[in-house]
């Protein structure tokens, strides 16, 4: 018998969310892998100046680990727990280009209710994925702006 499974992908305009866990490995803690292409606007460049310092500090306060651990904790549903959040690979707000997409995936980690386990339900997971990969995709973190444009 497997001992991963996967869920998703749940595709968004601004984002695709995919999942997975280790089926035997107890609480079952589910990896909502956030993927995303984002694109610096051409009116970044003129607002920074062409300083990509000054850029990326401000990216820091959109996709800073700081910021992002404490938008997707609200993400949670009732019985659901966040648990921690990274970036994919090594991917950092430091490495955006003006005008150059970059292709970029955030991890969070969310430990399911004990329900799920006690009755072996890894197939009801998927509502509930759903629903918390829903509460992302509109999270402020992952919405295009004036500065970055975001897609799947």
């Amino acid at each position: 018998m497997a001992t991963h499974k996967t869920l998703g992908p749940a595709k968004f305009n601004n984002i695709t969310v995919k999942g997975d866990f280790e089926f035997r490995e107890k609480p079952w803690t589910i990896c909502f892998y956030i993927k995303f292409t984002a694109t610096p606007t051409k009116y970044s460049e003129q607002y920074f100046n062409g300083d990509l310092n000054k850029f990326h500090n401000d990216l820091v306060h959109k996709i800073g680990l700081k910021v992002l651990q404490e938008n997707l904790s609200k993400a949670v549903i009732p019985g659901w727990q966040f648990h921690l959040a990274n970036y994919g690979y090594d991917h950092s707000p430091k490495e955006f280009r003006f005008e150059k997409p970059l292709d970029f995936q955030v991890n969070a980690y969310y430990i399911a209710p004990s329900e799920f386990e006690d009755q072996n339900d890894w197939k009801g997971l998927e509502r509930p994925f759903q629903d918390i990969a829903r509460r992302i995709a509109k999270l402020p973190n992952f919405t295009s702006d004036h500065f970055i444009e975001f897609s799947p």
